[in-house]
């Protein structure tokens, strides 16, 4: 596996996952006037800003600003996107922001293949993780956490309360919830 392209699926994940991203990062067909390029991406000392063109909720296609937030945590983006720009070290502004080893844009079907590659490796069942899968553990991960609906709705930009639909609530904090009542 290239360099930088464990890299590349991991900071993919973590940022579809932390809000709700999925096409609007990669497609099966690439588009500069679309998807993520070197140029769309800027850097601050306490955050980045990833400038996506098009997005699920933007339906004048004006674009819309995903920030991530610098925290002193093991799962920082601010600290993984960094350390993946040095790694990827191609300076072309014009380029796909998120590579293959080829040098070609990192396809839909490439995370897919590759992220299920990765939790076979891992012992997990493959074939029950799709792209979905980001948005259900995105919801779920931060309803548990206790983050309030009004943000869940907001970090994955859902305009409606179809994100209710995506977050699972298992046995434990249902047990939890009936020791409350």
């Amino acid at each position: 596996m290239h360099s930088y392209h464990l890299p590349s699926l991991v900071i993919l994940r973590f940022i579809a996952f932390c809000h709700g991203i999925r096409g609007e990062l990669f497609s099966d067909k690439f588009s500069p006037r679309l998807h993520v390029m070197k140029a769309d991406v800027q850097y601050d000392i306490n955050y980045i800003i990833i400038h996506l063109k098009s997005s699920k909720t933007d339906i004048d296609r004006k674009g819309v600003n995903i920030r991530l937030f610098k925290n002193e945590s093991i799962n920082c983006a601010v600290h993984a996107l960094n350390c993946f720009t040095l790694l990827r070290n191609i300076n072309n502004h014009d380029s796909p922001f998120f590579l293959l080893p080829s040098g070609q844009a990192f396809t839909r079907r490439a995370f897919i293949f590759t992220l299920r590659h990765l939790l076979l490796q891992l012992g997990y069942e493959a074939s029950a993780y799709s792209g979905h899968s980001l948005w259900v553990g995105a919801a779920t991960s931060s309803a548990a956490a206790g983050v309030p609906d009004h943000l869940i709705q907001t970090l994955g930009r859902w305009n409606s309360l179809s994100y209710l639909r995506y977050i699972r609530v298992n046995d434990t904090v249902i047990l939890a919830a009936h020791h409350k009542i």
